[in-house]
């Protein structure tokens, strides 16, 4: 029978006579009654991992363990190739020689990746068999979490057309574009709150960074002037790596279907003898692109046209070209208010302009004539 022992960190294999011979106190001579067994089993790392799964974390800080078949020698941490451009930092990074398991934490400083590999030939056992490499250990550290890019909100129609700050389409969409690619799952109708919220239809992504909020006027609302306002929740929309959207953004935008109307207004009116006179152009809303070439003008000439700083009332100087009717007026679609709605044609404008002083006739009549 056969018992192996270490003798100066080597091991050896004495006869069961040999063993009796030292609980009985007596050295046996090795040349003389032992064999010398050498373990020559390859050196192997049975585990290289970590308390994360490898790829994308955003854990602040991770276990790495190296685990060997036996224990083993001279293994120091600066054996393991680190590469990658991650700003980390180590601790538990004193190793200690006759150990087979080895653990060390890596802390989260700045993103970017971590690459770790145990080469060959950096630790030995007792039997200085030196280790097999280990396969590679990846990462990719984030903890910075989605941010909406600068410009990132727009409103658009459904032939994805910018929108201003108002439409008078029933069907459009809100894109919110991050700085990052952003999880499908996190997106619902909780990641938003969306007020009135009877508006609310569907949530998609689009290229992998855009929030796409599908967003549909109800039809008894289509006739109505409406104030959408939308507010992106913090905590809720998250980036592959887990990292949850903290800031604060707000969209807002206004639906109107109402009328656009406008009338026309004079201190001069049905008759005039001012050579030139004011009239005042007044619109129930603003007119987003009004000039004075849209109004219909007949025997007069228009001038010092001029609006007020809110652009639904606008002033313009008429000077007639003759004596005679003067009318002006505005057709139907002439203008636009902000939401697209074109005017609702005016009633004209009408005077009548006569700068022809009366002429007094004196006749003789006679005594008693009638």
């Amino acid at each position: 029978m056969e018992r192996e022992i270490r003798l100066w960190n080597k091991p050896v294999r004495f006869l069961m006579a040999s063993v009796m011979m030292l609980m009985l106190g007596a050295v046996p001579s090795i040349a003389a009654g032992s064999e010398l067994l050498m373990n020559e089993d390859p050196l192997e790392i049975t585990e290289f991992s970590a308390t994360v799964d490898e790829g994308l974390t955003n854990a602040e800080s991770f276990e790495v363990t190296v685990t060997f078949n036996r224990p083993v020698f001279n293994f120091e941490f600066s054996d393991i190739n680190i590469t990658g451009d991650a700003d980390v930092s180590y601790s538990g990074t004193d190793f200690i020689d006759g150990e087979s398991s080895y653990t060390f934490t890596v802390t989260h400083n700045g993103d970017g990746t971590l690459d770790f590999l145990i080469p060959e030939n950096v630790a030995e056992d007792a039997d200085e068999n030196e280790n097999i490499n280990s396969e590679e250990l990846s990462f990719v550290l984030d903890r910075t979490p989605p941010s909406v890019v600068t410009d990132g909100i727009e409103f658009l129609d459904v032939n994805l057309a910018p929108l201003s700050d108002a439409t008078n389409q029933y069907e459009f969409e809100l894109h919110i574009e991050f700085d990052e690619d952003i999880e499908e799952s996190s997106f619902d109708s909780g990641s938003l709150n969306i007020f009135p919220s009877d508006i609310f239809s569907a949530v998609r992504v689009l290229n992998d960074n855009i929030m796409v909020l599908e967003l549909e006027v109800p039809p008894e609302d289509r006739d109505d002037l409406i104030d959408y306002t939308i507010d992106i929740n913090s905590g809720i929309i998250n980036d592959p790596a887990g990292n949850s959207f903290d800031g604060s953004e707000t969209a807002s935008i206004t639906y109107d279907n109402t009328p656009f109307t406008v009338t026309f207004s004079s201190d001069e009116e049905n008759f005039t003898n001012e050579s030139s006179f004011d009239v005042t152009i007044n619109f129930n809303k603003p007119a987003t692109d009004f000039v004075a070439n849209d109004i219909d003008v007949s025997n007069a000439t228009l001038s010092n046209f001029t609006s007020n700083i809110d652009d639904d009332e606008f002033t313009v100087t008429v000077t007639p070209d003759s004596e005679g009717e003067v009318t002006l007026d505005l057709a139907a679609n002439a203008t636009t208010d902000a939401a697209g709605n074109g005017n609702e044609a005016a009633t004209p404008f009408s005077i009548t302009f006569d700068e022809t002083r009366p002429e007094i006739t004196f006749r003789a009549v006679e005594d008693g004539a009638v």
